[in-house]
């Protein structure tokens, strides 16, 4: 996109939309302009991003939290061909807008003369039920993908992704999700110096990738389970995820032989526990890396529970696709 010109974007409100979908993204915009401006000179009238709020029916809507939002425009009263980028949030609200036939035309049109079309969260359905994701990868909230995946069979859905760029759509997860994708997307159009400075602004991270996982594997291992001796095998290795530990050794403090209480952790887990344990080393040594940027990767390593550094960057490499030490790098904001 030119580095100087507006771009206009058209941020979609309807009843019982979720408020952070909406002022996350338009946040980081913000940020990005004020940078934008300080860089080329410019005054506090040129923004990089303009955006207006457009509503779906009445010209005021109110969030999911109760917070009401003044519309600039309505559907009726704005061009779809107006807009550079249209921003469709999620929230509750959006299986009711779902059946409004005139912002689902309105969402198309606008995709047709977009550069960009993009949506936070359960946003998702508008986009599919619109059309815009025929044949193409999306991710939303991990509550939707599988409802998703159903009901709109020529669209792929990747439950796991934080957000995700087919063409010129981009599609994200869960509520802060929109955030990591607002930056990602400042950080193509204006590079990376101005999306770190808009991130150290708002106090947030610069940036996770879009291919992490909305849930950290221990997170989502102690939602699967459901069986009371396996759940408390997946609490002893998170509680002792520092110190080693073979199968063999959580098998005999679960009271079970190797064998069978191998076959139930899969079972109930999906996954061995030898997967699990490294995953969740991994997950635990990510944490540390972003919130500890000055300790070394060794100390990293063995408090993660990992043999050595090496282990810990061919494990953390396997799960992420980025060495450990490019990833803390992606923390940096200074």
């Amino acid at each position: 996109m030119d580095a100087l010109k507006e771009h206009t974007v058209a941020v979609i409100l309807f009843d019982d939309v979720m408020a952070l979908d909406v002022v996350g993204p338009t946040d980081v915009f913000m940020a990005a302009n004020y940078y934008w401006q300080k860089k080329h000179g410019l005054g506090r009238e040129d923004r990089f991003y303009k955006y207006s709020f457009v509503s779906a029916g009445s010209e005021t809507v109110t969030s999911l939290s109760g917070l009401r939002m003044a519309a600039d425009s309505t559907i009726r009263q704005s061009q779809p061909a107006d807009f550079d980028v249209v921003l469709v949030p999620g929230g509750h609200g959006v299986f009711d807008a779902a059946q409004n036939r005139d912002l689902i035309t309105w969402i198309r049109e606008a995709h047709e003369h977009s550069q960009r079309t993009v949506s936070v969260c359960s946003g998702t359905l508008l986009l599919a039920e619109a059309g815009v994701l025929d044949d193409l990868t999306c991710c939303s909230h991990w509550t939707l993908c599988a409802k998703l995946a159903r009901q709109y069979p020529a669209i792929t859905v990747n439950p796991e992704a934080l957000y995700i760029a087919d063409g010129k759509v981009i599609t994200s997860a869960g509520v802060t999700a929109g955030i990591d994708m607002a930056l990602a997307i400042v950080e193509e159009d204006l590079g990376r110096e101005i999306a770190l400075k808009a991130a150290r602004r708002l106090v947030v991270h610069i940036k996770r990738p879009g291919n992490q996982s909305q849930f950290s594997w221990p997170m989502k291992a102690q939602t699967a389970a459901t069986d009371e001796d396996m759940g408390a095998a997946v609490r002893w290795i998170l509680e002792n995820i520092s110190t080693p530990m073979s199968v063999e050794d959580v098998a005999e403090k679960s009271g079970m032989s190797l064998r069978s209480f191998s076959r139930h952790f899969r079972t109930e887990i999906g996954a061995t526990p030898a997967k699990f344990i490294e995953q969740a080393r991994v997950e635990n040594a990510r944490m540390l890396l972003e919130e500890h940027r000055g300790v070394t990767l060794a100390h990293t390593a063995a408090a993660s529970g990992f043999s050595s550094s090496e282990h810990l960057t061919r494990a953390f490499e396997r799960r992420f696709g980025v060495r450990p030490a490019a990833y803390r790098e992606s923390f940096n904001f200074n």
